[in-house]
């Protein structure tokens, strides 16, 4: 192929193409010794002059951009750009050498070492490129080139570039001219829907990685349910040790926002490797020697001389530890739990709360004397009790400060942002955690849900971890005993005034046996300065209430429509006083939105408060688009019964299927809710038992059928009456020893009962009706049959499920349990059915009603007949509506509540409490 260029360059050969263009070998005949480069030729998809002028200034800023990052040794030079007959050149420097396509392959699977030097040569390069304010966008193996002179990585096929700026300046054309490019397995899914972020480049690098040491290419790679890439998912295939592992894991997050910044963070923690890494497998705890593998940093705008792959010993390949089954499923379950924290308070509250929409930056003060010092130390009257922290001190900043086994308290009155801040805290810490194996695993609790002080608080956590994180007992006590959780409790003043200074003895206990323990407290300031007893924490942080400048300056930005809200703030101290929390800042801008002067109250500070709250519901409910499928009457009744119940029952997060039968109210209710729920035992049983012996073996007659019928009928009643009152959904069904014990008394009581019914009936059958004579023997069918139904019930029962706090469907916890009840039933009615007629010698049919009637019985099948039966007299009393999950949908869009998983939370503690004291 001969053919000529700008009149310099002469096209040698094709080296490859795409939907956008195609690249050439050609030679610059206008240079000495004719050296050969790459010529690319792009060919914009426009037809109008004027597309094609945009394209145009695009093509030329691109070139600029390409300009600049030649200044990088490995990134190919460009040496010059040009137009000919409406089609765009790009000329650039001819690197020797072969593409990573040739290095990676299922024959040849990288080791550890090979990756680390890989990782530690492009990733110097991509920071360059990042820190330039460009995003590569079509990073893969065939754009890496291994340099044949010095075996370095040079970065190719910059004609997708993209560069971040913070101005929107052109048009929907110019979109489709430079985003839609990438290539499928590398290319992430916010980039595959046109906003590349500097993450992207940082996906593509990881799933090279896992290519390289699995030899699969990205669409084989295996992936979780939730669409997520791990190591711990490679298995065999995959010899890596723990920090690596965590940093690819990182890498390849589906959420840009879970990976690595950019290159430069990634490089980062590369860095922060340590050589030889030993994992003791009993703890999962890494130990770390002295001496670092990690090569000095070099200046990423000079050429990069370092490889380290020839650095390395020769004996670092062997001694990196490979991730065994025992230490993987140890590194899987730390994912799981700091994923479940992730997705529920920092995606799930954080990122959606209503308070962290005023970007005000908090001031926080240092309080001496909130803490009683461990190990006896005072505070010394010569230091000022309270003292306010520089400016711009990040909360992060302040824990870090406190060194190895840190404790802190944060104070703050109500509304003042101390959950929001507490969950900062959390969102940095599991970006450590996240990287670093060796750190806590942070992990957020409610303290309204500790009982008692019979509960110590390692009991307690060793149960929350179950309950809401659905980790097994053994692991939480594990991780509780080995001090591997970093505990940052909400709501020490949401426990009950009875139990507040029994639970602040119980954390001190708590401190002292477990000492390396890292903990964080928040409580409002008012309910714990009025406790006789204080935390024995390091340190405890107060937020200020905002300051008038603060106010003023956050209304200035907030538009015209609050001028009013402003210049009355200005004049109106008790308002101040009001706007110094910032929820009520926050909820103040949403209600008060072009609101006249003369609407402002002039009252006391709660009644302003009040009045705030109140005016903020109902312009939720006037807003455009909030749609009112109920009268505003029914609806605030409802959220009021809702927030009532919570209250009382000390709960953050309401689950539909939660709901207790403490929900009713009334003595006629509950009597309701009793008869109901045992005459459906009485029905399926005696039903069933009327099946059996009056169709199906219907050689008795009618009045032996019924006593039967009615018998059986008891016995199904009165497993409802020694079943527990409480309602216990089941999500999964595994065997629980812990609740055979219990069960087996169940079952024996179920047991004795049936028993002394059943010998009645055959009494009532043979003597009075057969008039025959008694016999010990005719007894004792009966009794066997009254002890295997309650042995059946005692093994059915001692089938337990897992937590369903962090379900992300609302019911979900019902209709699993649907599920399972549906699958009991029909296990145990094939079982029954099958040794009723080859052992026992009796009709199939009645051993599958019977095994029907046994499954009916189970705790999935009784916790789903006490829900509806539940749901349906709060319905009757229009306490609740009958589709409640679309209702507290319908009150998340009104910004009422916060939907968090399968839960849903008000979006802030005083708007509970607001609904709470509404009268019904």
């Amino acid at each position: 192929m001969e053919k000529m260029l700008a009149g310099h360059y002469q096209v040698l050969k094709p080296l490859g193409g795409g939907g956008f263009g195609q690249t050439f070998l050609a030679r610059d005949i206008h240079l000495p010794g004719q050296p050969l480069c790459v010529v690319k030729q792009l060919k914009p998809q426009v037809r109008d002059e004027q597309s094609w002028e945009v394209a145009k200034r695009l093509f030329d800023r691109e070139a600029k951009i390409l300009y600049r990052l030649g200044d990088c040794d490995q990134i190919p030079r460009l040496f010059a750009h040009f137009e000919q007959n409406r089609e765009f050149y790009l000329v650039q420097d001819y690197i020797e050498g072969h593409s990573l396509d040739r290095e990676i392959a299922p024959e040849r699977r990288w080791t550890e070492a090979k990756v680390l030097a890989f990782l530690q040569d492009v990733l110097q390069v991509l920071a360059f490129v990042h820190q330039q304010n460009v995003i590569h966008r079509d990073i893969k193996p065939a754009n890496l080139i291994r340099r044949a002179r010095d075996k370095k990585i040079v970065l190719i096929d910059f004609g997708a570039v993209k560069e971040v700026s913070n101005q929107t300046t052109y048009t929907r054309l110019q979109t489709s001219l430079t985003v839609a490019v990438g290539s499928p397995g590398y290319m992430p899914s916010e980039q595959a829907s046109f906003k590349p972020q500097f993450s992207s480049d940082i996906y593509a690098i990881g799933m090279i990685c896992l290519q390289a040491f699995t030899g699969l290419s990205p669409q084989e790679l295996p992936q979780d349910s939730q669409g997520e890439y791990s190591c711990i998912l490679l298995g065999d295939r995959l010899s890596i040790s723990l920090g690596l592992a965590t940093i690819l894991d990182k890498m390849v997050r589906y959420d840009y926002r879970q990976r690595y910044a950019n290159a430069t963070e990634t490089w980062e923690a590369i860095s922060q490797l340590k050589q030889p890494s030993k994992v003791d497998y009993h703890t999962s705890t890494i130990l770390i020697p002295s001496q670092s593998l990690t090569p000095t940093p070099v200046g990423l705008s000079e050429p990069i001389e370092t490889n380290l792959e020839k650095t390395l010993p020769t004996e670092f390949t062997p001694q990196l530890p490979s991730v065994n089954s025992r230490s993987r499923q140890a590194y899987r379950h730390r994912n799981i739990l700091l994923n479940k924290v992730k997705n529920y308070w920092i995606k799930g509250v954080l990122e959606t709360s209503l308070h962290d929409k005023a970007l005000i930056e908090l001031g926080l003060e240092e309080r001496l004397d909130a803490v009683e010092r461990p190990w006896g130390l005072t505070w010394e009257s010569s230091e000022a009790p309270q003292q306010k922290l520089p400016r711009g001190t990040r909360i992060i900043d302040k824990f870090n400060e406190l060194g190895e086994g840190r404790s802190l308290l944060i104070l703050g009155q109500p509304g003042a942002g101390k959950t929001t801040t507490m969950l900062e805290l959390t969102r940095d810490l599991i970006a450590l955690a996240e990287t670093d194996t060796a750190q806590p695993m942070p992990v957020v609790f409610n303290l309204s849900s500790w009982r008692g002080h019979k509960q110590s608080i390692a009991d307690w956590l060793v149960r929350e971890l179950q309950v809401k994180y659905q980790v097994s007992k053994t692991i939480s006590k594990t991780w509780v005993d080995e001090q591997q959780l970093l505990l940052l409790l909400d709501g020490l003043d949401e426990v009950s005034m009875q139990r507040r200074d029994a639970c602040v003895n119980a954390l001190n206990q708590f401190t002292q046996k477990y000492g390396q323990t890292e903990i964080v407290v928040c409580s409002r300031l008012g309910d714990y300065e009025t406790l006789p007893t204080r935390l024995q924490l390091q340190a405890a942080i107060y937020l200020q209430p905002l300051t008038n400048e603060q106010i003023q300056e956050y209304l200035r930005h907030t538009g015209t429509e609050l001028e009013t809200l402003r210049s009355t703030l200005a004049g109106d101290i008790t308002l101040q006083e009001v706007a110094e929390c910032p929820l009520m800042l926050n909820i103040m801008t949403l209600a008060y939105q072009g609101m006249l002067i003369e609407a402002l109250p002039n009252c006391s500070l709660s009644a302003r408060r009040h009045h705030l709250l109140n005016t903020y519901i109902e312009r939720m409910f006037n807003r455009k688009g909030a749609g009112i499928p109920q009268g505003k009457v029914q609806i605030k009744q409802w959220l009021s019964r809702l927030a009532q119940q919570m209250v009382r029952e000390s709960q953050t997060v309401f689950l539909i299927e939660r709901m207790q039968p403490s929900w009713l109210q009334t003595r006629r209710q509950k009597w309701i809710y009793n008869l109901v729920f045992i005459l459906s035992g009485i029905l399926v049983s005696g039903g069933g038992a009327w099946l059996i012996f009056g169709v199906i073996f219907s050689q008795a007659g009618l009045a032996i059928n019924l006593i039967q019928s009615l018998v059986c009928g008891l016995v199904g009643g009165t497993i409802c009456i020694l079943v527990k009152n409480r309602i216990e959904p089941v999500e999964d069904l595994v065997w629980s020893w812990a609740k055979i014990k219990p069960n087996i008394f169940l079952g024996l009581r179920v047991g004795l009962i049936s028993g002394a019914l059943f010998m009645l009936v055959t009494w009532l059958t043979v003597s009075l009706i057969y008039q025959s004579p008694l016999r010990i023997r005719d007894f004792l069918p009966s009794a066997i049959a009254g002890l295997d139904a309650g042995l059946i019930i005692a093994l059915i029962r001692s089938l337990q499920g897992g937590s369903i706090e962090t379900s992300t469907v609302p019911n979900y916890g019902i209709l699993r349990s649907a599920k399972f009840t549906i699958m009991l039933i029909f296990m145990s009615a094939i079982v029954w059915g099958l040794m009723v007629q080859f052992i026992m010698g009796m009709s199939f049919i009645g051993g599958v009603i019977a095994g029907m009637i046994l499954g009916f019985f189970s705790p999935a099948g009784i916790a789903c007949i006490q829900h509806f039966i539940l749901r349906f007299i709060l319905y009757r009393n229009r306490e609740i509506p009958w589709d409640y999950a679309r209702f507290l949908d319908y009150a998340t869009q009104l910004i009422f509540l916060q939907k968090v998983g399968g839960g849903y939370i008000f979006i802030h503690r005083m708007l509970l409490e607001h609904f709470a004291e509404i009268e019904q």
